[in-house]
């Protein structure tokens, strides 16, 4: 909601109630004289105060919009600080493990299957890392989307679904 727009609106609501309470009293009430402001000092109170209800009633929801805006705001702040944080440990991780790879590469330690499983792994973190960090409005939905991994069809080699087949 645009800053003030609560307080307008309730500024012409106040406004057209001055005005209908006019037209109720010369037509119902059959006031000999059309009174804009009325010379009677109770109605005059009364239609103060009820227009000044209004205006205090617009004025408070744009002070509890702005306030839900703002923490909405910081939860996307906090959000995207912890994203951030996250990627970055994360990619050291990866990057750690990328190194003690390529060692146990050189020393013959891994089949190709394994390395084959690793890069694989690899890559499905960092396209999920990416995902999560590209959410431009996060809500729980989109997420849970931005992290879900593949899930390629059920097959002989991998019958829970996952997204690789672990090695025997």
């Amino acid at each position: 909601m645009q800053a003030g727009r609560a307080t307008i609106i309730s500024g012409f609501v106040a406004a057209g109630f001055w005005l209908l309470e006019s037209v109720i009293h010369y037509e119902i009430f059959e006031h000999l004289a059309f009174e804009l402001l009325p010379s009677d000092p109770n109605e005059l109170w009364m239609r103060s105060a009820m227009c000044a209800t209004i205006l205090l009633l617009g004025i408070n929801s744009d002070r509890h919009s702005r306030r839900i805006l703002e923490k909405e705001r910081e939860k996307h702040h906090i959000f995207r600080a912890t994203v951030r944080s996250s990627q970055h440990v994360l990619n050291n991780l990866l990057n750690q493990m990328q190194y003690f790879m390529l060692h146990a590469e050189d020393e013959g330690l891994i089949k190709d299957e394994v390395k084959q499983l690793y890069a694989q792994s690899i890559e499905e973190s960092t396209r999920l890392l990416k995902n999560l960090g590209s959410l431009g409005n996060p809500c729980a939905v989109k997420i849970k989307k931005a992290v879900e991994p593949w899930q390629p069809a059920v097959s002989d080699t991998n019958p829970s679904g996952g997204n690789a087949r672990v090695p025997e």
